[in-house]
């Protein structure tokens, strides 16, 4: 296991919503081994998970100083958070979601005028240090990680608007239909940016609560009993707006989808079937492949439109070459990768890409990444030249735990690259890498 300060931070991390990706090239980096770093980051996951399933009454105790308490009818509270944001934020946040409304919509599908007539800005989704900034510190108030939530939206009602009553919390039918990514929404936060006039209000009926919208004050309620089910006392509305406007922002959290600690928001879920798999590659294809490296050397070219996963030495020199290879190879190896794939229950391949033979350089290194789920699904690295160097590739399986695959010349590692990290965040040492890729696209 890694220093329990290491896992602290892995954890901080990954509630904060910070790929893990990233988190993983930064433990990598730091030297620890690689075992550890798989153990510690299933087990940092496991802690966020646990965060995510805090009952409502754990977060208002941990946080009673801030949190201003009002019990409904049959003894269901909701919470008030005064001065959670700024006038100066609240008039920010208004201007950027005013750019942007559209109609508002119910579980993605449009909302009737007699039900809900305001308009929406799916504001999360805009690329603000300030959005990202208050979307962290609502999840640091309530303290429920940014990991297991959704985007913020903004929400704008004009004199005459309303919506009618609800729940937030989503039918069993809508759960995986509506993000599946996610369990069952457990918190709702609303904050007000600006002070209504009249009207407006959020209004509990079941619980006899009703709350006038004042600027920067945040309203948070529990969509779920303490056994975290549905709970339909949690009925609400936005009251007719009687003058002027009413600006909000809200945010839902969510639970984990499932128990299973190998699948993160955010990211593919994990594969079926043989993750990865290394097979010797036909002698005659490698001896092929490595004359038309030496004959095309004059020929090869620097990319210099590199994915950013991709770093070189220095910002000076190139940190790979495409080393041009004839049709007739090209061919020749997408077909040894068709049938092996085929061989290990891939039947659903289409368009095959192989974009040639590419040379790493002295000091590249590849950052961990998913590739492209467009076009990347399962893929091939056939090694044809390493000069003696060591240069691991780090992948990881449908568990998530890393490995450290070494290829020698002859040996090609055939995985499922959409769904599975992989890079070499270590630094070539010595000479240069030369590899052949094949990518096919399942159907």
């Amino acid at each position: 296991m890694l220093p329990t300060d290491w896992i602290r931070w892995t954890a901080d991390n990954l509630a904060r919503g910070v790929p893990r990706a990233s988190i993983l090239n930064t433990l990598l980096a730091e030297g620890f081994p690689v075992p550890d770093i798989s153990e510690s980051v299933r087990q940092a996951y496991q802690d966020v998970q646990l965060q995510a399933k805090r009952p409502v009454r754990e977060l208002m105790l941990a946080r009673s100083a801030r949190w201003i308490k009002y019990m409904g009818t049959g003894g269901k509270p909701a919470y008030l958070i005064n001065d959670l944001l700024s006038e100066m934020e609240c008039q920010q946040l208004i201007e950027m979601g005013r750019r942007r409304l559209q109609p508002s919509t119910i579980l993605g599908d449009a909302a009737p005028a007699t039900v809900r007539p305001s308009r929406t800005s799916h504001i999360g989704a805009v690329d603000s240090d300030m959005v990202l900034s208050i979307d962290q510190r609502i999840c640091d108030a309530i303290g429920l990680p940014l990991m297991f939530s959704e985007p913020l939206q903004l929400h704008y009602y004009e004199e005459g608007q309303f919506f009618s009553d609800h729940t937030d919390y989503l039918p069993e039918g809508k759960l995986s239909a509506y993000d599946a990514r996610f369990g069952q929404r457990t918190l709702s936060v609303v904050v007000f940016l600006n002070t209504v006039e009249a009207g407006g209000r959020t209004t509990f009926p079941k619980l006899d609560l009703s709350f006038a919208p004042q600027m920067g004050s945040a309203l948070v309620w529990s969509n779920l009993d303490d056994d975290f089910r549905p709970d339909p006392m949690t009925l609400h509305c936005s009251t007719p707006l009687n003058a002027g406007f009413k600006a909000i922002l809200t945010k839902w959290f969510r639970l984990p989808a499932t128990d299973d600690d190998s699948w993160y928001p955010g990211e593919p879920m994990p594969p079926k079937g043989t993750p990865f798999e290394k097979r010797p590659a036909p002698r005659a294809l490698v001896d092929d492949l490595a004359r038309a490296i030496v004959e095309g050397q004059a020929a090869k070219v620097p990319e210099t439109d590199t994915e950013a996963f991709l770093h070189g030495a220095d910002s000076t020199r190139p940190a790979s070459f495409l080393v041009p290879v004839g049709p007739a190879l090209k061919e020749r190896a997408k077909a040894f990768a068709r049938e092996t794939f085929l061989s290990l229950g891939h039947e659903n391949l289409s368009e095959a890409t192989c974009y040639g033979v590419r040379e790493y350089m002295c000091g590249c290194q590849l950052d961990m990444h998913f590739d492209r789920k467009e076009t990347h699904h399962v893929g091939m690295v056939l090694c044809v030249d390493s000069a003696g160097a060591e240069w691991p590739l780090i992948i990881e399986d449908a568990q998530r735990e890393l490995h450290a695959v070494q290829l020698a010349p002859g040996e090609a590692l055939f995985f499922q690259s959409a769904s599975l990290l992989h890079g070499r965040p270590w630094a070539l040492s010595r000479g240069s890498v030369c590899n052949l890729f094949v990518h096919f696209r399942c159907r």
